[in-house]
């Protein structure tokens, strides 16, 4: 029996891609830590996290760099973290020997003591965290991983209260601009930006969103109808249409 747990986390079921999410690609994430309280912490930080910024994960944690050894493939994780201090192969020797076969994956050491920070190097660390690990650290981490560009996920990316989210495009109903900020709302949250809407728009797909009014932008998957004068949502939100372009924007609803 292997000694490992994982976790699937279906962070967003009611804005799936289209064609559900059976065949999505979840972000494969180990955590190994002998410290079966540390393990825990951080999986459970790394699960809040991605449910927050909307990152689909599968997390698995390993008790030992053995263990994580006698499992890892390459192309197996794209993103690992590991305690440095482990009994029989520490973090340092289990980065060495995964780095032999994959040069690929980000592996993030995390550890009380800074003392073997530049060792990170030599097996190119993504990067380097003191426990306990916080929502600030990895949102650093998550905003460097190669394996989460906005561009291969159709992601966009905004900050919000210093924290860099990545927000899949189709979990987003709507955005308006109010007193100088955007509020982004999905099904489960209202995320708030200080990034300014024409920045946002060069972020979102042409095909899906629309510009319907100067302080509102729409997702045309989210109109449940159209009436006179607003796109009418599923929840009977209404989004005002601007009345210059009320026809050409109308005729883009009935031809998406």
């Amino acid at each position: 029996m292997r000694n490992y747990q994982n976790t699937n986390l279906y962070i967003y079921p009611k804005h799936a891609p289209r064609g559900g999410w059976k065949g999505a690609v979840f972000m494969q994430i180990a955590v190994c830590d002998d410290s079966q309280c540390a393990l825990s912490y951080l999986a459970q930080q790394l699960k809040e996290y991605c449910r927050a910024v909307f990152i689909p994960a599968e997390i698995f944690t390993y008790a030992s760099g053995d263990l994580l050894l006698q499992d890892f493939t390459a192309g197996r994780f794209e993103l690992i973290f590991l305690d440095i201090y482990m009994k029989g192969t520490d973090g340092i020797e289990t980065a060495r020997q995964i780095r032999e076969r994959d040069a690929a994956c980000s592996l993030v050491f995390v550890t009380m003591s800074r003392a073997h920070a530049l060792a990170g190097f030599s097996v190119n660390a993504l990067h380097y965290l003191l426990k306990p690990v916080s929502f600030s650290q990895l949102a650093e981490v998550f905003s460097r991983c190669p394996a989460l560009t906005p561009a291969k996920k159709q992601m966009l990316q905004v900050i919000s209260d210093r924290i860099s989210l990545q927000i899949p495009l189709p979990s987003i109903r709507y955005i308006e601009v109010y007193d100088k900020a955007c509020f982004l709302h999905t099904e489960n949250q209202t995320i708030k930006t200080y990034m300014s809407l024409d920045d946002i728009m060069k972020q979102l797909d042409g095909d899906f969103f629309i510009r319907c009014h100067r302080s509102y932008v729409v997702n045309l998957q989210a109109v449940s109808r159209i009436a006179a004068d607003d796109f009418v949502l599923a929840d009977e939100t209404h989004i005002p249409i601007r009345q210059a372009e009320k026809q050409q924007i109308k005729k883009r609803y009935m031809n998406f």
